[in-house]
């Protein structure tokens, strides 16, 4: 019996089929809700959201992770929180590691846009920016699986609602709370082709024999 349980435990830090997979996305969606709701009722959204003075001189930089998490109205967090589950659940499913690595270099790739001169706002909240790596993420995954026309249409879907919230200057849902950022959408779709155009070159440049898993 010992050495049962001793081989599960073996399998599972080795990531076998005993292995505990953290939800991720269930988790970081919960934690946006009780986070922005309770954010909302009290009306203090600027307690955790991502200011500029705050970070650098006030060396608040837990604002770093929060900014990204809460949000300035219901309908806001209604549907970041929609499209970010749908997207990140797939990814979680299908490719964990991209999904992580889209996770971290989405946060990292907004927080250096946001605290560089190129950025004209000092707040910013919400999780649209990380949303947008992760559904285009998705929709280049998604596309390179089936290999369709059909397969492209949600990149052509967010590459017309990104157009009309560049060229409007108003976003294609969201009717309350702080104005729509796109820049920081554009950045976040940057972030996932690099993940993706990463995650594509990196086998081709392994030593030979590597033994490599992708789905």
């Amino acid at each position: 019996m010992q050495s049962v349980i001793l081989s599960a435990i073996t399998t599972a830090l080795r990531g076998g089929y005993y292995a505990v997979r953290i939800p991720i996305t269930f988790f970081l969606v919960s934690i946006s809700v009780l986070l922005s709701s309770a954010l909302i009722i009290n009306n203090s959204v600027q307690l955790l959201s991502f200011e500029y003075y705050s970070i650098i001189h006030a060396q608040q930089y837990w604002r770093l992770l929060t900014g990204h998490m809460i949000h300035s109205s219901w309908d806001h967090l209604f549907w970041d929180l929609i499209a970010f589950a749908l997207a990140n659940a797939y990814l979680e499913h299908h490719c964990r590691a991209k999904m992580l690595s889209g996770l971290v270099v989405g946060i990292l790739g907004l927080n250096l846009f946001l605290l560089s001169p190129l950025a004209s706002i000092q707040e910013y909240s919400g999780l649209s920016g990380i949303l947008y790596t992760q559904v285009t993420l998705a929709a280049l995954i998604w596309a390179t699986k089936n290999k369709t026309i059909l397969a492209f249409m949600p990149l052509v879907i967010i590459l017309i609602k990104t157009l009309f919230e560049v060229l409007s200057g108003s976003s294609a849902f969201m009717q309350n709370g702080w104005q729509l950022y796109w820049p920081a959408h554009i950045v976040g779709a940057a972030c996932a082709f690099a993940v993706f155009a990463v995650g594509e070159v990196m086998p081709a440049t392994l030593p030979s024999g590597t033994l490599l898993h992708r789905k």
